[in-house]
Order: C-alpha cells, then structure tokens, then sequence
C-alpha cells in the first residue's frame, strides 16, 4: 500500500477533514489544523499528529496504535472506544477529551507527567464506599501525601476552576 502524501492529506482537510474509516498507517499530519476532523474508525497507527489542532475531532473507535501525538490540543476531543495502546501522548491540553475506561486506550499509553498526575486526581472527586478493609479518608490522606502539599494544592485549584 502506498504512503498517503502531505498533499492528499491536505486536500482531504480542505474538503471537509472527513477521514472516517480510512487506512492511514504511518500518515503524517504535523502541524495540520483538524479541528472538527472526522477520524471515526480510522486506522492510523505509526501516524503523526505531532502539534496538530484536534480540537473536537472525533477519533471514535479508530486505531490509534503506537501514534504520536505530543505537542497536540485535544480540548474536547472524543477518543471513545479508541485503542491507544503505546501511543505518544504528551499533549498541550487534553481539557473534556473523551476516553473509554480500559486495556486497550491505556496499555503503555506514553503520558505527560501533569497529565498523569491528572488521572490520579481524579480519585479526589469520587466518593468511594467505605468497606471492612478500606477507610476513604485514610486511602485520600495517604494519596495525598504522595503527590506533595505543591502538586496536591496546584491539582486541587486547577480542578476547582474545571467547569464540572
């Protein structure tokens, strides 16, 4: 199969980013405004989107293997049911990106620290059900301490200011 070209790339762009269902193997996208592009159930593993806007584009159920995204904004864009696995992912604002809670999106998934300790935060805005063995506020207290007074506090005001 042969490569996809900058050029055929862009003119997909230019007529409307409607990419949907696609083999993109390897396909590089730098730099590219796809804002609002349609990637649903694309094959772009080994593809770059390095620094690309993706803000609201729609990779639902595509194949997102081993892809790089670093430098990118995915504000709000929806990766439900996308397999991520051993992709780059060191973007600039992943703020309302949808993801699907399992092996495929996070195996070896390669993450920013801030993003990270991000996820892990998450657990501070959850309630869990105290059980025999498990006390909430002690499990919260000891997680805590484990991302410092600065990072916690730092996490804590930016999720504060986070439209819920």
């Amino acid at each position: 199969m042969a490569a996809w070209t900058k050029e055929q790339l862009e003119e997909i762009v230019r007529n409307g980013k409607k990419f949907r269902g696609l083999k993109l193997h390897g396909a590089v996208f730098d730099d590219m405004n796809l804002e609002k592009a349609d990637f649903r159930g694309c094959a772009v593993p080994f593809a770059s989107f390095k620094r690309c806007n993706l803000k609201y584009a729609i990779f639902e159920g595509a194949n997102c293997t081993c892809t790089n995204f670093d430098g990118a904004n995915v504000h709000r864009a929806n990766f439900k049911d996308a397999i991520m696995c051993d992709a780059k992912f060191d973007v600039v604002d992943a703020f309302g990106m949808t993801i699907t809670m399992d092996c495929k999106c996070f195996s070896h998934l390669k993450i920013n620290t801030g993003f990270w300790y991000g996820l892990l935060y998450y657990a501070f805005l959850m309630d869990p059900i105290p059980g025999p063995e498990f006390n909430p506020e002690e499990a919260k207290e000891k997680l805590s301490l484990f991302f410092g007074p600065e990072r916690f506090n730092t996490l804590k005001n930016l999720y504060a200011t986070r439209q819920m």
